[in-house]
Order: C-alpha cells, then sequence, then structure tokens
C-alpha cells in the first residue's frame, strides 16, 4: 500500500529531523487505506520515532483532506548544569566609599574585612543535575550536553559537613573567596593606640588597630590594615589596602604605602604611595602616587598644595587655591616611559636568541658521547638563568604595557575650580594654568596641554 498511498500524500519533514507534516490531497478519496497505512508509509520514508498514532488516526477517519497536519515530533534534548557552590559572603565587595546625602563621604562604614563568627555558614554546594537526552523522528538520539561536578573547595579555616554540601567557619575571622577557594584568617586587634606602649607591629595578615596610630610608629601588615583613629607621623605598610577612618595628619613625616587602595578621611603633610587608587575627602600639602587613580571626592573636596601623581587620572571638586598655594599634577607616563618598553622588548629578542642558541648547544652536547661533564653542567645552569631572566623581563614588559594602557586616558578633572598657578603635566608635557577655570577638564592633544568642559553625564558618579 506504501508505494500506492505515495500518490495521494505529501510529505514535509523539517530539515533539523524534528518535524514531519502530512498532507492528503482530495484525491484520496478514491484510495481504500487506514492509520495503519500511514503509519507503514512514514517507516518507508524513515520516520519511526515521535509519532502520533491518534492524530493519524483521526485525520483518516475524519478524512483531513488538503490539509497540512503534524504527525510527528522530535523532542529536544533538556539541557542539565554543572555543579556549583553559593556564598552566603559577598565573593566581591565593592570597596567604594558612598556619599552621605549632605554631600560627605562616609569611611567609617566602609568595610574592607568581612568577618564571620565561628559556625557560620559560608558556602554550599549544588551538585550537578544530568540532562535528558531527546530524539528526532528519524530515530537518532540527540545527547543532552555533559555536566560533571566540581572539586571540593580548598582553602583554611573551615569545616565541612559529612555530605560535602556546606561549608562552616572553623573560627572567628575575616573571609575572602580566592582562586585557591574560601579563606578564613583571624584577625589581629590592637584594642587601642599604637604607641610606645605597644611597640612597633610586624604581623602577616589582616590587621585592625581600633585606635590611632601615633606618632613615630612603624606599622607593617601583609594584608588590609584598617586605622578607626589617626594616622599621625607614623610609617604604615601594607600588602593590600589600607583604611583610616579619621584622617592622616603626617606633620611631614608620615609614610604610607598600600599594596592596594589607600583610603582616608583627610590626608595632611604626608606621603603616600598606593598600587591601586587613593581616595579621600581632601588632600593638602603632600605626596600622594598613585598607580590608577586618585579620586578626592564628598561636597568639598579639594587637592591644596603638594604633589599628586597617577597613571590614569586625578579628579576632585576644586584644585589649587585663590592664595596661589604651589599644586603640582601629574598624570600619564612621558617619552622616557616609551623609550623604556622599546629597549625591554629589544632586549628580550635578544635574550631569546641567546637562549635558543644554549639550547642549540645542549641538544649537540646530548648528542655526543664524550662530552665533559662540567660543560653540559655549564650550559644547563646557563639555560636555567637565561629563562629565568627572560621569564622576568615579560613580567617588566607586561606590567609597563599596562601602565602606558592606563595613560592613553590620562586626564585632570576639576568639577568646580582649578585655580590659577596650578602647575598640570599630562605624559610629560607640563601645562601652568594662567587664571582659574571653572568645570574644567585636562587632557593632552599632541604636544599641548589642553581642556575642556566638565560634564556630569560623562562621567560614573563618585
Amino acid at each position: 500500500m506504501g508505494e500506492n498511498l505515495s500518490e495521494y500524500v505529501q510529505l514535509v519533514i523539517s530539515e533539523e529531523d524534528m518535524i514531519a507534516e502530512l498532507y492528503l490531497n482530495s484525491d484520496a478519496d478514491e484510495c481504500v487505506f487506514d492509520d495503519d497505512d500511514i503509519l507503514e508509509y512514514l517507516a518507508e520514508q524513515g520516520v519511526v520515532c515521535g509519532i502520533d498514532e491518534d492524530k493519524i488516526k483521526h485525520m483518516v477517519e475524519s478524512k483531513m483532506y488538503g490539509v497540512m497536519v503534524v504527525v510527528a515530533s522530535g523532542r529536544k534534548p533538556v539541557e542539565g548544569r554543572d555543579g556549583y557552590y553559593s556564598y552566603t559572603f559577598e565573593t566581591n565587595p565593592d570597596k567604594k566609599p558612598k556619599l552621605r546625602e549632605d554631600g560627605s563621604v562616609d569611611y567609617l562604614n566602609l568595610n574592607l574585612l568581612q568577618t564571620v563568627a565561628t559556625g557560620d555558614l559560608l558556602a554550599r554546594y549544588y551538585p550537578k543535575q544530568d540532562g535528558i537526552n531527546g530524539f528526532n523522528i528519524k530515530g537518532k538520539e540527540l545527547k543532552a550536553q555533559s555536566v560533571k561536578n566540581i572539586p571540593p573547595l580548598r582553602g583554611k579555616g573551615f569545616t565541612m559537613s559529612e555530605d560535602g554540601i556546606e561549608y562552616y567557619a572553623a573560627y572567628d575571622g575575616k573571609v575572602e573567596l580566592s582562586m585557591s577557594g574560601i579563606n578564613v584568617t583571624k584577625i589581629a586587634t590592637i584594642p587601642g593606640d599604637v604607641g610606645l606602649s605597644i611597640g612597633n607591629i610586624d604581623f602577616k595578615g589582616d590587621l585592625e588597630i581600633m585606635g590611632a596610630i601615633l606618632t613615630g610608629m612603624r606599622v607593617k601588615a601583609t594584608g588590609n590594615i584598617t586605622v578607626n583613629g589617626v594616622i599621625e607621623a607614623a610609617e604604615v605598610t601594607a600588602g593590600k589596602d589600607i583604611l583610616v577612618k579619621r584622617g592622616i595628619l603626617g606633620g611631614g613625616r608620615a609614610r604610607i604605602t598600600g599594596g592596594g587602595n589607600v583610603y582616608a578621611q583627610f590626608i595632611e603633610n604626608a606621603e603616600i604611595k598606593s598600587g591601586n587608587c587613593v581616595q579621600a575627602d581632601s588632600i593638602v600639602n603632600s605626596l600622594v602616587t598613585a598607580y590608577n587613580d586618585v579620586n578626592i571626592f564628598g561636597k568639598k573636596s579639594s587637592i591644596v598644595g603638594g604633589s599628586i601623581k597617577a597613571n590614569r587620572m586625578v579628579r576632585t571638586k576644586y584644585i589649587g587655591s585663590q592664595a596661589q598655594i604651589l599644586t603640582r599634577i601629574e598624570v600619564g607616563v612621558d617619552t622616557s616611559e616609551l623609550s623604556k618598553l622599546r629597549q625591554m622588548e629589544l632586549k628580550l629578542k635578544e635574550d631569546q636568541m641567546d637562549l635558543a642558541k644554549v639550547e642549540k648547544a645542549i641538544e649537540l652536547t646530548e648528542s655526543q658521547k664524550h662530552t665533559p661533564k662540567e660543560m653540559s653542567m655549564l650550559l644547563m645552569r646557563t639555560k636555567i638563568e637565561k629563562t629565568a631572566g627572560n621569564s622576568k623581563t615579560k613580567i617588566e614588559i607586561d606590567e609597563l604595557k599596562k601602565k602606558i594602557e592606563l595613560a592613553k586616558s590620562a586626564e585632570v578633572v576639576a568639577e568646580q575650580m582649578a585655580y590659577q598657578g596650578t602647575i598640570v603635566t599630562i605624559d610629560g608635557i607640563t601645562h601652568r594654568l594662567d587664571h582659574d577655570y571653572e568645570k574644567i577638564v585636562l587632557i593632552r592633544k599632541g604636544d599641548k596641554v589642553l581642556s575642556k568642559l566638565f560634564k556630569d553625564d560623562d562621567y560614573e558618579k563618585l
């Protein structure tokens, strides 16, 4: 019947073999057939799965001629998902101070540390969910994408439930998520001021000082340092961020160095170095260097006196003063940095050629039976030294390229006023402001420092 039936029907199969539609023409009334004959015909055409037999039976019995009817449908695979972790703490905390309604900046509630107590739930694991395979109308299995469980979290300072699903803090401390997993570390807390009664501090980890750091003291930590009081004429060094909630009164002798950000209510008569950004309400007569930006904000934020340097941007409300106190602002990189990059790239190329010669010499000696042992050892030692040297040079080149890339958008922003006498240097080009400028952005064009109007819409709100 299949061959005879083909004269009265049309079968349309989608490109993906997921849908089969059947059309019975009006001449089919001349042919005697039933639903089994239709099923046989579909099988002859390769349609063997997802067939709606009830629909075919209804189609035949009610003589549905001249209508295209879906008689078979495949099923797409239902995708599963990999296992994953959810965390009860912020895994990428925003460390930017918030502006209060009155325009001042809230450093008191800027917490560098996410603290947990013993037994606190830190993370929960959700195992993988396997997908469901599908099929097309021709019987081909459509496999769902394979999924996998992920390994247990590594790290320290936590316990795990017996089923490996939940993770809990093993003791009070600071929690953070890193490439290695969850780490809970104990925090050293100084209950009052750091002065002669406490002595100098050198701590591995995070440090919180409830009082001030007094004149003449030295404080060092490999992690974050939080100071709830002020920093006087002291030396403070942190491997990560430094937060000074009451500001810095340096007396011309404070030395503050942070591997990450440095935050302070205000900075006066101090030297600041930051591996990322410096943020404060005001800077007065200070030497400030930031790898990225110097953001001085708040309702009346200002930079008065001293020297400020950043690779990308210096931004505040007011720069300089009506009294024309000498204020220097420098952003970007000068031509010496570009020259240094070219020299380093040339040196790396030469060193790589030397390394290739050493490697070729090693291959030659290995092919010879009577090469002196001393020569083989010398060549191998040379290879190790040159490989290490090249790796170091590559890191230095990458760092310098990153710095130069940041400097491509170098600018100085005075949202309200830049006063006459301020000296601005961009990419080594120096310009002294010959009068007061309102709402100004200073940029470099060619060999000149030019200005444009500051517009709020062009900048992210601090």
